[in-house]
């Protein structure tokens, strides 16, 4: 609970003066008083006032009461006292939501990683102030504001339900940027003052941290903290297919092709290749326990096409069991050179297989 208009000292310095001259007034002794004046032939003969004795006890302790409630009520009023933390400005909060390709696995329990992420962040949600704003962003290979800062917690609670896994990895390091930058204005900090304020805000990461790219650039935040979700448990998949032309074979292109086991024992499969729809053959690979294995071949065609790789193996994470690469047509590139100096740009024309 915090006062956003009065601190606390302020309004006991305040309802204790009240208080006590409202105490006083239930002492005060209101009988007549002996006036001595110069003549009492104007004054009219009345009997003598009943003799009243000075006040020892408070009379009437319940309205003494009731009025001391309703002086405390009105300074609470003028107070106007928020739940949650103490200020009105409350803390900024930057809530990072993993939503890569990865979440659309199922951890050990078999639950999906993406409903295990919003059970976790909803949780989080709830234990943050009232007066705390949050600002919600999707992190996957692109990350994107979902909510702006705010404190409307029915909002950002949708904006949790509503997130669905991406077709991107966790690019961790775009999201820490986004998240400091958001601070930073939100703040009204520059960069080098950012970690300073580490009392006013907090970015809080939801996911099983799996991420690629560039690494991770936590220093640039004033704080961090890490609500981890499980991890694919029963995974083999395709982290990389890529196609280069030339090499050995003209007129090829090498195909580099690396799978992945997230399984604790080893396992045995095949990878299937296509191109344009049609089957081209399958390789077999050995995958050691939670390692990578890689193979390449060479793909001879002229014409242009989409080469698919495929593993036929079921496993709790079926989205990265395919991956495709489109192949352009290779045709030979015409390269003129105006200038006398040819010779110095012959050895970078001839080092391309398509140069001419």
């Amino acid at each position: 609970m915090g006062l956003l208009n009065l601190a606390l000292g302020q309004l006991l310095g305040l309802f204790l003066p009240l208080a006590a001259f409202l105490v006083a007034l239930y002492f005060y002794d209101r009988s007549r008083r002996r006036v001595v004046v110069s003549t009492l032939r104007f004054w009219p003969r009345r009997p003598a006032p009943p003799v009243r004795r000075r006040h020892r006890r408070i009379q009437h302790p319940l309205s003494l009461l009731l009025q001391l409630l309703a002086v405390l009520l009105l300074m609470l009023a003028i107070a106007d006292p928020r739940p949650g933390s103490a200020g009105g400005a409350g803390r900024r909060i930057v809530l990072l939501l993993d939503t890569s390709a990865a979440m659309a696995g199922a951890g050990a329990d078999g639950t999906s990683l993406m409903d295990e992420a919003k059970a976790l962040a909803l949780s989080y949600l709830a234990r943050t102030g009232g007066s705390d704003r949050v600002l919600l962003v999707a992190a996957d290979g692109s990350p994107a504001v979902q909510a702006p800062f705010t404190t409307d917690r029915q909002r950002l609670r949708e904006a949790i339900l509503a997130a669905e896994p991406g077709w991107t990895a966790l690019d961790l390091a775009a999201a820490f940027d986004l998240a400091a930058g958001s601070l930073r204005l939100a703040l009204d900090s520059p960069g080098a003052e950012l970690g300073e304020r580490a009392a006013e805000s907090e970015v809080v990461y939801v996911g099983p941290g799996r991420f690629a790219g560039r690494p991770a650039r936590a220093g640039v935040l004033p704080g961090l903290r890490y609500l981890a979700t499980g991890d694919v448990a029963d995974s083999l998949g395709l982290v990389t297919l890529r196609a280069r032309s030339g090499g050995a074979v003209p007129g090829g292109w090498t195909v580099d092709v690396v799978a992945r086991n997230a399984r604790s024992a080893p396992a045995a499969t095949r990878v299937e290749f296509f191109f344009d729809g049609k089957l081209l053959g399958h390789r077999d690979i050995e995958l050691g326990a939670a390692g990578d294995s890689e193979l390449q071949f060479t793909l001879k065609t002229q014409r242009p096409g989409r080469l698919l790789a495929r593993l036929p193996a079921a496993d709790g994470y079926p989205q990265n069991d395919e991956a495709w690469v489109d192949i352009p047509a290779l045709r030979r590139i015409p390269v003129q050179v105006v200038g006398g100096d040819r010779a110095a740009l012959e050895p970078l024309v001839s080092s391309h297989p398509r140069g001419d």
